[in-house]
């Protein structure tokens, strides 16, 4: 394998490392949403719900503090 096929192959896994933890961790069940201003809650959620109605839980698992402190 030449050093030029080397980098791209580490580009291409590095790139899929980032992806896998998208996926993972930008999830509705790993987020909050904090709507700040002179809005009224009845306006705010159907914008919200229609924004976000597609995006699907990862059903991902973090570890506690505690636990990633024992490591």
């Amino acid at each position: 394998m030449s050093l030029k096929q080397k980098n791209l192959s580490t580009k291409i896994s590095k790139l899929a490392d980032v992806q896998n933890v998208y996926k993972k961790y930008y999830a509705p069940d790993n987020a909050y949403l904090v709507t700040v201003g002179d809005v009224k809650f009845d306006k705010v959620k159907p914008m919200v719900e229609k924004a976000f109605n597609n995006w699907k839980k990862a059903d991902t698992k973090i570890p506690s503090f505690r636990n990633l402190l024992q490591m």
